[in-house]
Order: C-alpha cells, then sequence, then structure tokens
C-alpha cells in the first residue's frame, strides 16, 4: 500500500513540471530576467520604453 502511494506521488510531481523545472533550470539570473521582462511586455504589464530601459540595466549587470 506504500509503495501505491509513492507511485502517486512521484506521477503527480513528475507530471506537474515541477521536478524538471528544478532539475532543468541551471540558466543565469540575466536569462532568467530577460525572459520574465519580455512576458511582462508581451502581456502589455509595461511600456516598450520601460522594457529597453529595464533590459539595458539587466546587460549591463
Amino acid at each position: 500500500m506504500m509503495l501505491t502511494w509513492v507511485f502517486i506521488v512521484v506521477v503527480l510531481v513528475l507530471s506537474s513540471g515541477l521536478f524538471t523545472t528544478v532539475v532543468t533550470d541551471n540558466r543565469d539570473e540575466t536569462e532568467y530576467f530577460s525572459d520574465i521582462l519580455l512576458e511582462r511586455f508581451a502581456h502589455g504589464e509595461i511600456s516598450r520604453e520601460e522594457y529597453l530601459h529595464m533590459q539595458e540595466t539587466i546587460n549591463e549587470t
């Protein structure tokens, strides 16, 4: 019975994508923040000018 619960938990963790995100997310911080910034720009949360300014700031660090 315990093995069944372990199997269910493993399947849920793997199917949630959490495991692959934690294991494969070895990008540097610059790329990570650039992706977040691009997503916010794509959704209209920030203007083009704000996007370009923040991208410059990220690239300088």
